[in-house]
């Protein structure tokens, strides 16, 4: 299974582990936030988009991505397959852009791209307008 750590959270994967860019050590005077990583090591945000491709027909945008691992959502198999399923019950009633609501988590999804917008925990929703969005599920 990968876990990748970030701030304390786990976002778990497959069955490889994998580790964060930040904690890679990185020499002093290196860009904050852009470790110090080779031209061919990929970014975390690449090996997070990776990984689920690799599990799923949905996409996760980068603002998705940096979401998920700052709320430290942890998109498990059956979660991603939960929610490729509400995506699909969008799609079957022509709907465009979704907000789909599951385990106190709301992902906003294009219907049509199949991919995940952004990503708001439960925490974050008091309070929250969601706009452009023709459709609802809740999981």
């Amino acid at each position: 299974m990968v876990v990748i750590v970030v701030g304390g959270f786990d976002v778990r994967f497959g069955t490889e582990r994998v580790y964060p860019l930040s904690q890679v050590k990185t020499e002093k005077g290196a860009e904050k936030g852009r470790g110090n990583r080779d031209a061919d090591t990929p970014s975390f945000g690449d090996v997070l988009s990776s990984e689920i491709s690799k599990r799923s027909s949905l996409k996760f945008s980068k603002h998705a991505q940096e979401r998920l691992s700052t709320e430290g959502v942890e998109m498990t198999p059956e979660r991603i397959r939960r929610l490729e399923e509400a995506v699909s019950k969008a799609r079957s009633k022509a709907a465009r852009e979704t907000l789909v609501l599951m385990e106190g988590v709301a992902f906003v999804v294009s219907v049509k791209n199949s991919t995940v917008i952004t990503v708001v925990e439960e925490k974050r929703m008091k309070e929250n307008v969601f706009t452009n969005i023709d459709s609802a599920v809740i999981v």
